[in-house]
């Protein structure tokens, strides 16, 4: 190139190395550079990196080819039979599996047995659906329901080997726990006045739910007010900040409030306690809620905005199985809640009416989880209802921790 006079650089510009000369005497004029021992030792190790990797390769193809010669054809059935050397290693392989088989279905027959071989308690009984309200309600503007609860429970006669559940039962709960599953809240100094609808047999503790599982409930929505599903929710909370009791919201049903609804409805529920109802209704669907015409004056009528209770079981440690006399613990396994929509959509209508329709809501959840009406009327369980009060007092908060504190009883 160098004698070729059109030959310019891209830039238009003279070719910079123009005048070198690559001659013989320009080779050996070059610098010798010797390669160091640590690059002979890399360029050694790469080396040997390279024939390992063809090596590895090499084995591959080979043991790939190998299993392709050997693999069973379509009509090869020795490996079947066991008629060739592979046979007892598939035979083997066979027994294994079915070992390990057996041994699943043994721990499952375990496990289905065990939900059928209940521990040992003497006697069981299962208290009928809440009565129908004794009437001491107080004259005024609004009242409160009275509870509903039937402290009668009837007996079941247990066998030798265990417990024999009755057929009104369903299997024990799956969500039993050992220890409770909350504690109850705060209790201001001194307490206050509160009452217990229903006792033990030693007449000092309260009934109430085994807080060692979660109460479920579900909320019939037709006829409810604006705003009603929030009243519900904040209720249920409060009540459950109080007693440490764990409240699960099964979702809406239509399912309607009856004088007399058993705690077990598997047709419905499934294999379980029937979840707590909490219904929406009116004076036409449930006559005891509304106004019944007495009052002081023509102005002055009782009207009813809810009522609720709880229905219990347990058992008797008498060996006979008639007795009337429970010696045993009872718990509440289920209950209803039963709310006036109309009156409550007025209350919601009035200035600071939703404070006093939530508080409402509370006084008959306190019901639910065991609470009696009190004569205090500073308390929230004070049969009438007062706009001041919205909120659960000194009294109220005492009691309730208390139901909170119930027995767990997982036989239950």
């Amino acid at each position: 190139m160098e004698d070729d006079p059109a030959w310019h650089s891209p830039s238009g510009e003279d070719d910079p190395f123009e005048s070198w000369v690559l001659d013989d005497s320009f080779v050996q004029s070059a610098e010798v550079v010797e390669p160091t021992s640590a690059d002979r030792e890399r360029i050694a190790r790469q080396a040997n990196l390279q024939r390992m990797l063809a090596d590895q390769s090499a084995a591959q193809e080979n043991q790939f080819n190998a299993n392709r010669r050997f693999a069973p054809g379509e009509d090869d059935l020795s490996w079947a039979t066991g008629d060739d050397e592979f046979a007892a290693p598939r035979r083997k392989r066979t027994w294994l599996k079915l070992s390990a088989a057996l041994v699943i279905l043994s721990v499952v027959a375990v496990y289905v047995l065990a939900q059928f071989i209940p521990l040992s308690v003497s006697v069981l009984g299962l208290n009928g659906a809440p009565d129908q309200p004794s009437g001491g309600e107080v004259p005024g503007d609004m009242t409160f329901s009275d509870s509903r609860v039937n402290p009668n429970p009837q007996t079941a006669q247990t066998s030798d080997t265990g417990l024999l559940r009755p057929d009104g039962w369903p299997s024990a709960s799956a969500e039993q726990q050992s220890t409770p599953l909350g504690l109850p809240g705060e209790v201001p100094d001194g307490g206050g006045t509160h009452g217990f609808i229903q006792m033990q047999p030693d007449g000092v503790t309260p009934v109430a739910y085994d807080p060692c599982r979660p109460i479920h409930y579900v909320t019939r929505p037709d006829g409810a007010p604006d705003g009603g599903d929030q009243l519900i929710t904040e209720a249920v909370a409060r009540v459950s900040q109080a007693t440490g009791l764990v409240f699960i919201n099964d979702g809406a049903t239509d399912e309607a409030p009856s004088e007399q609804r058993d705690s077990f409805l598997p047709e419905r529920y499934g294999d379980r306690w029937a979840p707590v109802l909490i219904a929406w209704s009116n004076p036409t669907e449930s006559p005891d809620l509304g106004g019944d015409g007495s009052g002081d004056s023509a102005d002055s009528t009782l009207e009813i905005l809810g009522y609720a209770g709880s229905s219990s079981a347990g058992y008797a440690e008498d060996s006979d199985p008639g007795a009337a006399d429970s010696s045993g613990q009872q718990i509440f396994v289920s209950g209803g809640l039963t709310l006036d929509g109309p009156d409550f959509a007025e209350l919601l209508s009035e200035r600071g009416g939703y404070a006093e329709a939530r508080a409402t809501v509370m006084h008959e959840l306190g019901h639910l989880v065991g609470l009696d009406h009190v004569s205090d009327e500073s308390q929230l369980m004070s049969p009438t209802l007062s706009g001041d009060l919205t909120d659960f007092a000194s009294g109220d908060l005492e009691g309730l921790a208390v139901l909170g504190q119930g027995q767990c009883l997982a036989d239950i």
